[in-house]
């Protein structure tokens, strides 16, 4: 038994205790219409918090107040105290065995309880407030990666569906605390919030919607009250928000847009999921101003993994690593015209204009987007603030607008950019206006130009040139056009919708340091630098990581992404663009032929790739990739440090010329196999690979993931003795392997650490109708002959689901693990079959006691179990007599 740390036990102490204060605060908050300390309650969270300030600080506040948060997410809160789970403290039986009233009143009130909404016996927003408490500017991680709800509110609440874990107020309170802290900048170094389940108000809107359902009864309204008063708890000026994905988007963007020169400088890692939405185009400036306060908040951000998210526009990267978007890029592009408006002359571009109003910035005249040092701000009173979007496209395309569009074309173009003018935006310096020598406006001694009125420019005075026809700019040296994010940056994890390919030569410019571009079409973005002439092409990347589609997909894509920014007038041209570049390769040795290029080419750019992620999505074009092509693949021979490679694909014989190019040199693989079949025409499933053939091609792999769907794993019916699995350290499985398969595995892989295999089946197929035909059980001599085999003795995660024919045969494969594993964690899940000797007995007694020497040997392998240094996850399957005997008895809990 090991002892608790002091440390620990403080921490347990504190949190029972702030569990009961938070409690209360939510019981009197309910009540807080007729409460006699409703004048007290807006003091109960700060007093609680100004506590655990005055005796925490510094580096020892930060560990101790992270322990915290995370064991009041985990699930440990709240506890029995504080919501109702209607746990046995007295068996009823040990009194009253012969009042069989009783016990249906017992089971009546457990059930009725159980079910209960009131927030007293839901024990919701115990944790939500607990973490508000305790969060502050000290903490370095803030990580949110589950929907905590799950282990909060109990699934038998009917009221579960409509509820959500608050993060949105927990993040309020965090906001309060930076804000409030002049002395310091925050502590934070890993931001991740994703997968926390919470939905957006339109989808909720679209299914049951919970604000309506919960304002039906006054005791349910307090769940839409509540979360609104301790959001807004947290700042006098803090608006009140709701769990909904768009309240805590928007949290998320007051966090990172409070302070943005180099605020967050300890930040390293962030991570956001699908709760970082793609607005609809009116509303898009939202995530481009959250991208832009990164950018110039997080000057040592090493990881920004956004591949959660289902489509980030490519502007919003423009916003990320440009200082001034606007002072870089509005040269290159059409501009409409523009105006100054009310008394203070607030300049606004015009929101109706015509193409002839259109204009191209021009460097001999002045332009209120150039910086200017005798305006108050650099620039004119409200360049500063707009904010406009500068979408990217090809060069290409841009032409072909202009060319089928000579008169409108420049109109449909505005703050458009060239993905070569957006890549020159990184080389070129930006330009001052040029001004008389002598003191600005600003300073003493200034001496107004002969000739010159004033005009107001805010609440300042701005002179203008004398001949606005007729500037000069002078490039400034050094101002820095990139964030300072851009040096530090080496994974920027993005998702296949987005930025689009024509980004990559920007990227490329702009981060020196990049290693891994995610899920974005790398091939294609080469493939476009190459062939645009005004983009220089002769580089090499430090990408260590690279994802592409093998046969033309990113077509799709590009189709569905291409024209967000687009007017209507223009948006089949630009659906007919893409439609005739996937075209141009339409026939299937132009296809080849255009692959091998590609991938050729990838080598040539990228020598130190290690890692790659490649999508053969095979259904157009089923014909394509043939088991003896190896030529298509031989670029791949010259990524020497090639040793991990991830493949999705249709057909498992899709990969057989990759693995005989690859083979040798492959240290980790990963195979996903998704062949599409029609289950009606035969019950029989299709037959998998050959396990054997995979190690016979790739004869250096540690570490092997598959996943075939229905198909098991078999092996060959020519086998090899002379195949060497020694190298072997992981293999995981998530299919059906057959019995003779996971024989051979046991065997042959004598150092393996970790296995995980989801089912042993008996035959190389499978009948998808019947499942419990093709379950293979393990009988203890079969246990036996697996440790003669091979003792396991570097195994530390066996979760073989592994189905056992009796508890002898599972205290055999236990026992012998614990003997030879002496670094074992965990064993299961095991499946263990208990039943009876007979099926029929002549008396009751001899069936009581048979039954009670089977429930004798689960009892002692559990209490076996129980004294391991490791888990063991098993349950256990009834047959014969034992399945009539009705639920809840012993076997039917499944115990780890």
């Amino acid at each position: 038994m090991s002892v608790s740390k002091l440390e620990d036990l403080c921490i347990t102490r504190y949190l029972l205790f702030l569990e009961d204060a938070c409690s209360t605060y939510i019981h009197l908050m309910k009540q807080k219409s007729n409460n006699i300390f409703s004048k007290c309650l807006p003091r109960i969270l700060p007093t609680l918090k100004e506590q655990l300030n005055s005796y925490m600080s510094g580096t020892c506040s930060s560990s101790i107040r992270q322990e915290m948060l995370r064991r009041i997410i985990s699930g440990e809160f709240p506890t029995t105290n504080h919501k109702c789970s209607y746990i046995e403290q007295n068996p009823f039986e040990e009194h009253s065995q012969h009042f069989s009233e009783g016990h249906d009143r017992l089971r009546e009130m457990r059930e009725h309880g159980r079910k209960c909404c009131s927030p007293c016996c839901t024990g919701a927003f115990i944790v939500e407030t607990m973490a508000c408490v305790i969060i502050n500017d000290e903490l370095k991680e803030i990580k949110i990666d589950l929907d905590v709800l799950g282990n909060i509110i109990e699934r038998s609440k009917p009221i579960r569906k409509y509820l959500h874990f608050d993060l949105p107020a927990i993040l309020a309170h965090y906001e309060a605390s930076i804000r409030n802290q002049k002395d310091r900048n925050p502590q934070l170094e890993r931001f991740i919030i994703h997968n926390t389940g919470l939905r957006s108000r339109e989808f909720a809107g679209m299914s049951d919607n919970p604000v309506k359902i919960l304002s039906v009864y006054d005791e349910t309204s307090f769940y839409l009250t509540y979360p609104m008063s301790l959001s807004g708890s947290a700042d006098q000026n803090n608006a009140g928000t709701l769990p909904f994905s768009e309240d805590l988007f928007e949290r998320i963007l007051q966090i990172f847009s409070y302070k943005p020169i180099e605020y967050f400088d300890k930040l390293t890692e962030i991570v956001f999921g699908s709760e970082l939405r793609n607005y609809d185009r009116d509303d898009e400036y939202l995530i481009i101003r959250l991208f832009e306060g990164i950018g110039r908040s997080c000057n040592n951000l090493r990881i920004f993994d956004i591949s959660g998210a289902l489509h980030i526009p490519s502007e919003a990267f423009v916003f990320l690593f440009l200082r001034h978007p606007t002072q870089s890029l509005h040269t290159y592009a059409f501009l409409p015209p523009y105006e100054f408006t009310d008394e203070d002359n607030f300049l606004e571009f015009k929101k109706n204009f015509s193409s002839s109003e259109v204009y191209r910035h021009s460097w001999t005249k002045y332009c209120p987007w150039c910086e200017d040092e005798w305006a108050v701000n650099g620039v004119r009173h409200g360049a500063d603030v707009i904010l406009k979007t500068y979408p990217v496209i090809e060069d290409e395309l841009y032409d072909l607008i202009l060319q089928k569009h000579p008169t409108e074309g420049p109109k449909y173009l505005a703050f458009v950019v060239k993905a070569s003018d957006l890549w020159k935006s990184v080389f070129k310096q930006h330009r001052i206006l040029h001004r008389p020598p002598g003191p600005d406006p600003f300073a003493p001694g200034f001496v107004p130009p002969d000739g010159v009125s004033p005009e107001r420019d805010g609440n300042s005075l701005w002179y203008p040139v004398p001949d606005p026809n007729n500037v000069e700019y002078l490039e400034q040296d050094e101002t820095p056009v990139l964030t300072d994010l851009c040096e530090k940056l080496q994974v920027l994890k993005t998702s296949q919708m987005g930025p689009r390919h024509e980004m990559l030569p920007f990227l490329i410019a702009a981060l020196p340091n990049i290693k891994d571009l995610g899920d974005m079409d790398v091939m294609q973005g080469l493939k476009f630098m190459k062939e645009n002439p005004s983009i220089d092409s002769d580089v090499t990347l430090e990408l260590e990581e690279v994802s592409f589609d093998i046969v033309a997909k990113h077509m799709s894509y590009d189709r569905l992404t291409a024209t967000q920014w687009a007017p209507g007038e223009i948006k089949k041209d630009i659906g007919d663009f893409y439609l005739q570049k996937k075209e141009r390769n339409a026939s299937l040795s132009d296809q080849r032929k255009r692959i091998k290029e590609d991938i050729q080419m990838l080598a040539e750019f990228c020598p130190h790739i290690s890692r790659i992620r490649m999508f053969l999505c095979m259904e157009e074009m089923p014909d394509f990739l043939v088991s003896d092509d190896t030529e298509l693949w031989e670029g791949l021979k010259h990524l020497h440090k090639l040793e991990d490679i991830t493949v999705m694909c249709t057909d498992w014989e899709n990969t057989s010329a990759l693995f005989k190019v690859v083979g040798p040199i492959v240290k980790k693989l990963c195979v996903s196999v998704s062949k599409l079949r029609s289950v009606l025409h035969d019950e029989m499933s299709m037959e998998g690979p050959a396990v054997d053939k995979i190690f016979s091609v790739c004869t250096n792999l540690q570490s092997l993931k598959m996943d075939v769907s229905s198909a098991p794993l078999n092996l060959s019916e020519t086998l090899s003795p002379q195949l060497d699995l020694s190298k072997l350290r992981k293999l995981t499985l998530g299919v059906y392997l057959t019995e003779k398969a996971f024989d051979w595995l046991w065997e042959k892989a004598v150092n393996l650490e970790e296995i995980l295999v989801s089912n042993i089946c008996k035959e190389n197929v499978i009948r998808l109708f019947a499942p419990s035909s093709y379950q293979a059980y393990f009988s203890l001599e079969k246990v036996k002959r697996l440790f003669q085999c091979n003792r396991m003795k570097k195994m530390t995660r066996m979760k073989a689901f592994m189905c056992l024919k009796d508890i002898k045969a599972a205290e055999y494969l236990v026992k012998s693990l614990s003997e030879n594993s002496q670094h074992l964690e965990e064993v299961g899940r095991l499946t263990i079959r208990v039943k009876l000797p007979e099926e029929n007995y002549a008396t009751q007694e001899e069936l009581l006691n048979a039954m009670l020497v089977a429930a004798q040997e689960a009892e002692k392998f559990r209490q076996d179990c129980n004294r391991l240094n490791f888990k063991v996850l098993y349950s256990f399957e009834k047959k014969g007599v034992l399945q009539s005997i009705g639920n809840g008895n012993f076997f039917d809990n499944p115990i780890a």
